[in-house]
């Protein structure tokens, strides 16, 4: 199957979602650290970038298998039970004969492919004892409350920008790389305040002298739009580390927006959930080789 072809599969999942109001990247996964988002069993990796959004949240447990891992394990996917979409970069070797110096070249290329995957509460016959008891909140290592852990993500950033309270206005001044932010009483909630903080942090990311990724400016609305996106997949991310809701407005003007956005750009979802996903990487000082 073509990178396109995968590109508008999960362009469709997502639009699917906003048709029905909810907005993917904020779901409320409610964990603290890395122990309770959804996994491979086999592996035991957690699943990462845009897989995060095709998964859902209303299982009791987190781990996924494939059809034929699940069978591997002397189990079967019960009948009526549907696969998870998730998708993954494999890269291809291929030789390539330089036209003016004849000389052989190895030239790599990325593939995009799609394959299911099945909650392990969709299957029957897998030992009990393969599957890893979930760890409940109140046992997790981190005992720091919310708002602690918020300030800790911002205290540990590296390299991190100032914060200034300024005005109403949250935003990122990538030419004197502080955020200004609104103070925290004229916020409804701590949630949104810590959600529009992690927002602004995404953007910070993006600064030359830590990821150096290109944003345009508001001016440019195309490449802005997807700095923007970025940045609400990022605090969701960082939202979902911290165990608390991401609260984002989902009213039908913001959803129609991002309707709009992602059907007009099939590449969008994807090539923004995997730099927001290396955004929170770089905030929470986590070195990962790949995504999943």
């Amino acid at each position: 199957m073509s990178n396109s072809k995968v590109y508008k599969a999960v362009t469709e999942r997502v639009l699917d979602e906003l048709r029905n109001g909810v907005v993917p990247w904020s779901k409320p996964w409610n964990v603290r650290g890395s122990e309770n988002l959804p996994k491979n069993l086999i592996s035991k990796k957690a699943y990462r970038g845009v897989n995060l959004l095709l998964l859902p949240n209303t299982y009791k447990r987190p781990y996924f298998l494939t059809f034929k891992q699940c069978k591997d394990l002397g189990g079967h996917v019960m009948k009526g039970e549907k696969g998870y979409m998730i998708v993954f970069w494999k890269i291809l070797k291929k030789n390539v004969k330089d036209q003016e110096t004849g000389e052989t070249k190895t030239e790599t290329i990325p593939l995009l492919k799609k394959y299911y995957v099945f909650n392990v509460d969709q299957c029957e016959g897998i030992d009990e004892k393969k599957i890893p008891e979930v760890k409940k909140a109140e046992d997790l290592e981190n005992d720091l409350e919310p708002v602690d852990i918020c300030e800790k993500i911002y205290k540990e950033m590296p390299e991190k920008p100032e914060v200034r309270e300024n005005g109403a206005q949250a935003y990122y001044s990538p030419l004197d790389d502080y955020i200004g932010m609104p103070s925290m009483k004229l916020f409804k909630n701590i949630e949104g305040y810590y959600g529009t903080l992690f927002h602004e942090m995404t953007h910070a990311t993006a600064h030359e002298t830590r990821l150096n990724r290109e944003t345009g400016s508001r001016l440019q609305i195309a490449k802005y739009s997807k700095e923007e996106l970025v940045a609400e997949m990022g605090a969701a991310f960082l939202c979902s580390y911290a165990g608390i809701e991401n609260d984002i407005k989902q009213n039908a003007s913001y959803i129609d927006h991002w309707m709009k956005q992602i059907s007009e750009d099939e590449k969008l979802v994807v090539s923004a959930a995997g730099k927001a996903q290396k955004a929170a990487d770089y905030i929470l000082n986590i070195n990962h080789e790949n995504n999943r």
